[in-house]
């Protein structure tokens, strides 16, 4: 059985990271993206791609927390979504559109 990953959008994940159970954000983008011009989601997690899956045991005592994972353009993401969730990892979702889609929101980011 294959698990659907879901997608959240830019408004929606703005408004949850300041809710009552704000969901850890994991940036998979190059540590130079994260903390570049573009910015990053303030309180977002820098978990680059390339080092991803021999990261993933830190997650484990943070379950049942929610995961939502963030790329630039949201592919990369998708890669680091099924990861986990092949790893058992269950409430996991991706950023719809990367970090474009929160930059066209104009929602804040932290640099």
């Amino acid at each position: 059985m294959t698990s659907t990953i879901m997608s959240i959008s830019a408004g929606d994940l703005a408004d949850a990271v300041h809710g009552p159970q704000a969901p850890l954000v994991l940036d998979v983008r190059r540590p130079e993206d994260f903390s570049g011009e573009g910015g990053h989601i303030d309180g977002a997690s820098l978990f680059p791609a390339e080092r991803f899956r021999e990261r993933l045991p830190e997650l484990r005592g943070l379950e049942p927390r929610r995961f939502v994972v963030v790329s630039e353009d949201g592919d990369g993401a998708l890669e680091a979504a099924r990861i986990m969730m092949a790893a058992g990892f269950v409430q996991v979702s991706v950023l719809a559109g990367g970090m474009r889609a929160w930059r066209a929101e104009q929602l804040p980011v932290h640099r």
